[in-house]
């Protein structure tokens, strides 16, 4: 399965290649190598302000690439948009939709968190049903 190859790349604030990923780098990488799809970098954006990525990415699934899909037509390769913790510029602690993963099929994804790397886990895990928020699926993916 093209999972594999992801489980063991290390969590790195702002990384985005085999050698350490954030979530989205983790997004970014598996659609360039598994869908020939360039999402785009966002490396301009500090990981204190991580939050903006996925402000970009609603404000995009209201036009274009992204487009919003239940969660109960999930599937393989659609981003799912999570709950996550992060610290601003002043190092203050917020909560908000800022975690991004990637549907292996209808009910597991695969995403990454510090301390633990590339994880698969089923979207029924009640840690991780708690956390979704929405799905969308990449146009050229639709």
């Amino acid at each position: 399965m093209w999972t594999e190859s992801y489980l063991d790349i290390p969590f790195a604030f702002d990384g985005r290649d085999r050698t350490g990923c954030d979530c989205w780098g983790l997004l970014r990488l598996i659609y360039a190598e598994q869908l020939g799809i360039e999402l785009p970098s966002f490396s301009d954006v500090p990981a204190a302000e991580s939050h903006l990525v996925m402000q970009e990415m609603v404000r995009q699934s209201r036009t274009r690439p992204w487009l919003d899909v239940p969660l109960s037509d999930l599937r393989e390769f659609d981003a799912v948009r999570m709950i996550g913790h992060y610290r601003d510029g002043n190092g203050v602690m917020h909560r908000g939709p800022i975690h991004v993963a990637c549907a292996l099929d209808n009910s597991t994804i695969l995403h990454i968190e510090p301390g633990r790397g590339v994880i698969a886990q089923p979207i029924t895990e009640q840690a991780i049903a708690r956390r979704i928020v929405a799905v969308h699926r990449h146009e050229a993916h639709a």
